[in-house]
């Protein structure tokens, strides 16, 4: 690679290194940033990807675009190859580069066919230099085509027996046969005539059992070729096996044999977020999951398509909570690492948050002191708790199923709150419906923000049996475990009209204050009722 100058694109860091000692090594010169100077931008991509804009002015610039391949192909081959093989944008499944190849096939003859051979070798001097079919030498050219096996010699005498048996049958009722169709492969080659080919070439090509010394130069198509293959395994793994004779049946034939086989349903994609890593460990895992067929999500809002949450550490965030309350998986780092270790994604229960990795991330944590390692105790453990719960009732779809809920925050918190509660399978009710005709189970709980609580008909609330509540008890609600009580999250509006803050009677204070959880029970209990409605 002498008189190289290779960059290597901010996509391919985790690899920059290794790729800029191979450059070093085999003469050419390795640059970690693009400049002006470089010959060479290394990247990959698949088509349709967000183009870096380094790779922009490198293309803008004329540049040569590789993928990496180009690196380790040179290193391979001692050589300085050419990149027109190694585009930075490549699907392998679709590409034929450096695949197709020439391959002489030789003609089967009968055993009619061998014996009118004993003479000279008959040399027709009339076909065209630029005809598709080209002499065979008898003494000096040495067959190279590759070995028939025995399955391909088979089908070569079968296909002779019928050409003998269909020109048999044709001489007797004095008819001309027609050529029997042969099928496109590379054992028996089609020759098919080109804009370019002459009738007169046409009517000289050899037939199937000709006694011409001919052979034919067919395409490989290795794509072509791979897909058969894989079609026919394909085909021999949903091939139902006949069961074995038993004494009352042993001749049986199964029924089932020739049925249509039932379709292979593949397990749909993984479908992962990732939060709270640095900009190049999310480049990392963005190519960690892209390779094992996973799909990333890049939306700091929640998405209900999110089948993975991969955190750092857990925190209070929409995301975390919203997985938290729909009983998605919640995973560490490791789990991500160790799939790319063993090139496939991993049972995820060992590396949930809350299974057995979570005590020693908590304490392998940067910023985890004695008190905040207690509370964040709490929030890490939670994630396998309701997973768990949730996939054991299959009459909950969610932590808040059965929550009516009315929500009375500003706009940017609202549609947070809209995403968790959803999430964890909840009703949002409109404020609007809060009147005199209020029945009883039509809001379970009233969620305020601080200072929201101001002109809302909270009598009517509380006669209804709803619980009108900070909306932090969204959050402690999935987190805690026990659950505190709900009265204890009552907004202060709330304990002026319940006289429990200033009631000086204890009795008179707990009797009111038992009156209002029971009713907030009854009310939830009637709002899961209405939803089965």
């Amino acid at each position: 690679l002498a008189g190289a100058i290779v960059c290597v694109s901010k996509r391919l860091s985790h690899v920059q290194k290794e790729l800029g000692d191979i450059v070093s090594e085999l003469g050419g010169e390795f640059i970690s940033a693009y400049s002006d100077r470089c010959t060479h931008m290394v990247h990959q991509s698949k088509p349709g990807e967000v183009v870096p804009r380094e790779v922009l002015r490198a293309r803008e610039q004329g540049k040569r675009l590789v993928s990496s391949g180009w690196v380790y192909a040179c290193k391979g081959s001692g050589s300085w190859l050419d990149e027109a093989d190694f585009p930075s944008a490549h699907y392998e499944r679709l590409s034929l580069v450096g695949h197709v190849s020439t391959i002489l096939v030789p003609k089967q003859r009968s055993q009619q066919s061998t014996s009118s051979q004993a003479g000279s070798p008959k040399h027709p001097a009339s076909l065209p230099h630029s005809e598709v079919c080209l002499p065979k030498e008898p003494q000096s050219m040495e067959p190279q085509a590759r070995r028939l096996t025995e399955s391909q010699e088979k089908i070569n005498d079968q296909l002779d027996e019928i050409m003998m048996a269909a020109k048999a049958a044709g001489r007797r009722r004095s008819l001309r046969p027609a050529p029997v169709p042969v099928p496109a492969s590379p054992i028996h080659p089609v020759l098919t005539a080109t804009d370019s080919t002459k009738p007169s070439v046409i009517t000289s090509l050899p037939l199937p059992d000709s006694e011409s010394q001919f052979v034919g130069i067919t395409w490989d198509d290795p794509t072509r070729r791979m897909e058969m293959a894989r079609l026919a395994g394909k085909l021999a793994e949903m091939e139902p096996a006949s069961p074995p004779a038993t004494e009352h049946s042993p001749d049986r034939v199964d029924d089932n044999v020739f049925e249509e086989a039932e379709p292979v349903v593949e397990p749909p994609p993984k479908v992962f977020v990732i939060s709270g890593f640095s900009d190049e460990q999310k480049i990392r895992y963005a190519s960690i999951i892209s390779k094992l067929n996973g799909v990333l999500l890049t939306s700091k809002a929640y998405n209900p398509e999110m089948t993975h949450l991969v955190l750092l550490q857990a925190l209070k965030n929409e995301r975390y909570l919203a997985a938290l309350a729909s009983g998605k998986f919640i995973l560490h780092a490791a789990y991500l690492d160790d799939s790319a270790k063993a090139g496939k994604f991993l049972d995820e229960e060992d590396y949930e948050w809350g299974g057995p990795l979570t005590e020693s991330c908590l304490l392998n944590l940067s910023t985890a002191s004695t008190k905040s390692h207690k509370g964040k105790g709490q929030q890490a453990f939670a994630p396998r708790r309701w997973r768990q719960r949730i996939a054991q009732d299959a009459d909950h779809k969610g932590a808040f199923s059965d929550w009516r809920v009315a929500i009375y925050a500003n706009a940017s918190k609202e549609a947070a709150y809209v995403n968790i509660l959803t999430a964890g399978g909840a009703t949002i009710v409109s404020t609007e419906v809060v009147g005199a005709d209020l029945e009883a189970g039509e809001i379970t709980h009233a969620l305020f923000d601080t200072g929201m609580a101001k002109g809302v008909q909270l009598d009517l609330l509380i006669s209804a049996g709803t619980l009108c509540l900070k909306a932090e008890y969204m959050a402690t609600f999935l987190v805690d475990d026990p659950v505190p009580p709900a009265e204890k999250f009552y907004i202060p509006e709330v304990l002026k009209i319940l006289d429990i803050s200033g009631s000086t009677d204890s009795v008179t204070a707990a009797s009111k204050r038992t009156a209002a959880s029971a009713s907030a029970r009854s009310n939830l209990a009637l709002g899961a009722k209405r939803k089965k409605q």
